[in-house]
């Protein structure tokens, strides 16, 4: 398949933007559905009264190349202001109309920084300390430019989800109804409310609630038994945000078991069950489920012992369920904005915030492009040498890239 391109760059000391555009022949997802080509994996079936899309992993056989825009849109990676006050390891981040921040993990001393959607430092957004509105780590946060906020929702027994403003200055926390290890969150500022999904260790009371900004509880969902995990931070819950609903979803590590993914429905009070994948006989098996407006994605990690009480896990497999024909595959991703470049490192949990987003270390991406262009297809590709001019221009002092797009089909 050829694919013609044109590769623009516009690069400064602070910061740059790589834009990608392209004219191809890859088929557009509205010109031609790619997944009448699949197999039906999936059915529906009953739980109790809802109705829930089940994937059976016996039925998805092939891999397919999925490429980039049959689902993505204003492709960019952007280069992160190099400055010393500016750098950043991996981390996670959030994306807005106009700004990027980077917030920590418990690996990186450093608080969260805020770049314009052009890579240019703007400021930190608090610190990292034990006092006032500072914080060790922070698990998720969200870029509010309308009502010129940034809220963090600390990691590990935070009390209180922080608020600045897009200039770093603290405001008014919102103090949280219950006490939280690990959670995801939805504010909605005009209402002065707050959607809240917590991990509910064994014990916690709520696995997901709503709120207000002074922490009165306005609903709540009790942690029933099947959804208690035992204390280990090794668990995640996740918030794909990809829809106008709260999905939910709990990935435990350790202690194996089937996942499903989850709409918080406050008129009910409940969590309804949506998908779920049937592993069949393969009990170490690690999951991960993500919702698109038009397809479930997911990942698929099996574990094989390989001697007395050791287990390997074996190389991921992602996989993809149309929403409307229940057809479905496993499938690669193909990255046809950068001449058919394979993205080796994506990830389901790249797909949030009805964009594509992930943070890339320089030697990281140069690596990506480097193996590209010494493969068969990267030699004979038409865009090898806009590639190699990018490949070049990457430092082993530069900060992280932003790799971007949006969403094609969401509002």
């Amino acid at each position: 398949m050829k694919n013609i391109r044109q590769f623009h760059l516009l690069s400064s000391i602070l910061g740059g933007v790589f834009l990608f555009s392209s004219c191809s022949v890859v088929p557009k997802a509205e010109e031609k559905n790619l997944s009448e080509q699949w197999p039906v994996v999936a059915s529906y079936q009953w739980a109790g009264q809802d109705s829930v899309v089940v994937c059976d992993l016996s039925l998805l056989k092939d891999t397919v190349d999925l490429p980039f825009s049959c689902f993505l849109k204003d492709f960019q990676i952007i280069k992160l202001d190099n400055r010393d006050e500016a750098m950043v390891g991996e981390n996670n981040l959030c994306v807005s109309e106009n700004y990027i921040l980077v917030y920590g993990s418990v690996y990186e001393l450093h608080p969260c920084r805020l770049f314009t959607k052009k890579g240019e430092f703007v400021t930190n957004i608090g610190a990292i300390g034990q006092g006032p509105g500072e914080y060790r780590a922070v698990y998720k946060a969200e870029i509010d430019e309308k009502h010129n906020c940034i809220y963090l929702m600390p990691f590990a027994n935070s009390n209180a989800i922080y608020v600045y403003d897009l200039a770093g200055k603290p405001l008014r926390s919102i103090p949280l109804h219950q006490s939280v290890s690990k959670a995801v969150f939805k504010v909605d500022a005009d209402k002065r409310e707050l959607t809240v999904g917590a991990l509910p260790f064994t014990g916690y009371p709520f696995v997901a609630w709503v709120q207000d900004f002074e922490g009165h509880l306005l609903d709540s969902v009790p942690a029933a038994r099947h959804l208690s995990v035992l204390p280990d931070y090794s668990n995640e819950v996740m918030y794909g945000a990809n829809t106008e609903v709260f999905d939910f979803y709990i990935s435990t590590f350790f202690e194996l078991r089937p996942d499903t993914l989850y709409h918080y429905i406050r008129s009910g009070s409940r969590l309804k069950p949506r998908f779920t994948l049937n592993i069949g006989d393969r009990k170490r098996s690690i999951t991960t489920f993500y919702e698109l407006p038009q397809a479930y994605v997911g990942r698929l990690m099996v574990e094989e012992q390989v001697s007395d009480g050791m287990w390997e896990t074996k190389s991921p497999s992602n996989f993809i369920v149309d929403k409307a024909s229940l057809r479905g595959t496993f499938f690669r991703v193909i990255n046809d904005f950068a001449g058919g470049m394979p993205d080796r490192l994506w990830t389901p949990w790249s797909l949030r915030n009805k964009q594509y987003i992930r943070l890339v270390e320089p030697g990281v991406l140069k690596a990506e492009i480097e193996s590209y262009l010494s493969s068969t297809d990267g030699r004979k590709g038409k865009n090898r040498k806009k590639l190699q001019e990018l490949c070049e221009s990457i430092g082993e002092e530069d900060n992280s890239y932003v790799i971007y797009a949006k969403q094609k089909g969401v509002q």
